[in-house]
């Protein structure tokens, strides 16, 4: 069947006339109105752009006026409400019938109008903004000013603040304001402040506490566990063979992409170093890197630990895929909502790893969790997975309040996003799969700010009404972790959510391998197949493995999904042969 013609045929059962619509709408489609009421509520006259932050600093008085600052504008979709029908019909298609837009047809239809991406920059260079980045995919306008124009334009005050570490930035004192003209077009702004940064989600254990010890060639010299253990136990389609080819050729992300966004380098020694010991031969592209607002400074710098981390498991697991590392200036959100815009407009790779976060309610006065996701939708109508972990501090990502659980991790917590959560695994002496338990550290827990996606609707032991987290879990204990290879050495094991995600990256590659298509929302699809087969099959192979026993510090890892492990982790080539994904 030809590609438009497949397009056409759930574009018709989405309404009528849309198809009709990508063909030949004129390019001044009015935008719609907000999907999230949440980012920009009306307050008299003016629509809220950003809140005061909600972190303890020392204001230390009025920003220079010549401080320059430099702002994310993150654009509205026109005809929203169908984007979102066509994610969700999206996710219940099996891989042959699978509906994804190109680039250029989303941005034809869905995105901002070119007329009105066009006054939008100009609007803002007329307030005195500079134009720094505009992006093929009409969704986001980069700008920069001096404090002055800022607190003009946005009816605001930026002050300079100390952090409780003695570090100075600047933040919004008061909240920001959108201009009159820029409501309904703008969905929301972001960089008003730069003491807020997410966080890497990895955890360094040792070797001294390791559980597992099944010794060379399934551990590293650190006691981490190899690859093969992951693969092995995860039954990744790597495993096995594709059908009806010669010389042995395995599902191992051959002919797909993948994206790790972060914001540090690493060195290719180290993974050629890693690969070579545990005998993996790569056989996709040499990874590309694609810098973000300049990009991190060059060599190994402190987050160098997640991208190493992030890049040897991804590789090392899917050695065949073709692995692109949109490497940031720093994790501050405005850099993150840049590079997922990014992504989106090279429009090149099937799944992207997210290995950070933050508390969603600090992040949410940026509205931070609604612009993340609102770019995740977008990714996956072009059929990209985006996954986050789901933090490394169990349910006190935002506070320690014992016996009450205390706030999630935002982007996992957006439910255009699959939050992986992490476990304790526990494998056979080779390799093969045991048991796991969640980790203790593991974040979950329910959204402040999201409503329960419909997927979750139904789900026993789902908590109502809102977004629960995580979605599935796999490794993350760093007593059960991986052996990790960096500067010339081994210094594992490593876990944390920083771990489980980028496993999940693996085997959604080698799904879309398997499926000859690209996933996009694969939400859906995932919790059918749970619905459906639970836990066990008629003929006794497993789709899913069920984590019973652990406690992060309010949920419990319960038979059946819970907010600590979600569904559990995913046998890879069971999921595949019976979902057909």
């Amino acid at each position: 069947m030809e590609y438009g013609v497949k397009i056409s045929r759930l574009l018709v059962l989405l309404v009528p006339t849309l198809w009709l619509a990508l063909a030949t709408a004129p390019s001044h489609a009015v935008a719609a109105s907000l999907r999230d009421k949440a980012s920009l509520s009306p307050i008299g006259s003016r629509a809220l752009a950003a809140e005061a932050p909600r972190v303890a600093v020392q204001d230390l008085g009025r920003a220079p006026a010549t401080m320059r600052i430099h702002l994310a504008v993150v654009l509205n979709y026109r005809h929203d409400a169908e984007l979102q029908q066509f994610v969700a019909l999206q996710g219940n298609q099996p891989a042959g019938n699978r509906m994804i837009l190109s680039a250029e047809q989303f941005r034809d239809y869905f995105a901002s109008s070119a007329q009105d991406y066009a006054r939008t920059a100009m609007l803002l260079t007329n307030e005195g903004f500079t134009v720094t980045r505009t992006y093929a995919n009409r969704t986001v306008i980069d700008v920069s000013a001096p404090a002055a124009v800022a607190e003009h334009a946005f009816a605001t005050e930026l002050h300079v603040v100390r952090q409780a570490d003695g570090s100075m930035h600047y933040a919004n004192l008061k909240p920001a304001y959108l201009p009159d003209e820029l409501k309904g077009v703008v969905f929301g702004v972001i960089g008003f402040d730069d003491l807020r940064v997410l966080k890497p989600t990895y955890v360094r254990g040792s070797a001294l506490h390791a559980l597992v010890k099944i010794g060379p060639p399934l551990q590293g010299p650190d006691l981490g566990l190899g690859p093969f253990v992951f693969s092995t136990a995860y039954d990744l389609p790597v495993q096995h063979a594709v059908a009806g080819s010669k010389g042995g050729q395995t599902y191992d992300g051959t002919s797909q992409a993948a994206a790790v966004v972060i914001d540090a380098d690493f060195l290719d020694s180290d993974l050629a170093a890693f690969l070579t010991y545990f005998h993996v031969k790569r056989t996709g592209p040499k990874t590309v890197r694609v810098p973000i607002n300049g990009g991190p400074p060059p060599g190994l710098i402190a987050d160098s630990t997640e991208t190493t981390l992030d890049v040897e498991t991804i590789v090392s697991n899917a050695p065949g895929v073709a692995l692109y590392v949109y490497e940031m200036d720093s994790l501050a959100y405005a850099s993150v909502i840049d590079a997922y815009n990014q992504v989106n407009a090279d429009d090149r790779v099937g799944a992207v790893n997210s290995s950070f976060g933050g508390c969603e309610d600090q992040t949410t006065p940026a509205n931070f969790p609604q612009l993340a996701n609102h770019l995740a939708l977008q990714g996956n109508a072009l059929g990209i997975v985006y996954a986050a972990s789901s933090g490394d501090y169990g349910t006190y990502e935002c506070t320690i309040n014992f016996g009450f659980p205390g706030g999630v991790s935002a982007p996992a917590s957006g439910p255009s996003f699959v939050a992986v959560g992490g476990t304790t695994l526990f494998p056979h002496l080779n390799g093969t799969y045991s048991r796991e338990i969640g980790w203790y550290s593991s974040g979950g827990g329910i959204s402040d700010i999201f409503s329960m996606p419909s997927y979750q609707v139904g789900i026993k032991n789902a908590i109502p009404k809102w977004r629960n987290v995580p979605d599935v879990a796999f490794d993350g204990d760093p007593s059960s972790g991986a052996a990790f290879y960096i500067a010339g050495g081994w210094f594992g094991p490593i876990g944390g959510t920083s771990l489980a995600s980028p496993i999940f990256i693996a085997l959604a590659v080698e799904l879309a391998q398997y499926g000859h298509c690209r996933l996009g929302n694969i939400h859906p699809a995932l919790y059918h197949a749970f619905t459906t087969y639970q836990y066990s099959r008629p003929v006794g192979a497993t789709l899913f493995h069920d984590a019973i026993g652990g406690n992060n510090g309010y949920y419990t890892a319960t038979p059946g999904f819970d907010q600590l492990t979600g569904i559990g982790s995913i046998d890879g080539w069971n999921f595949a042969v019976t979902t057909h994904l």
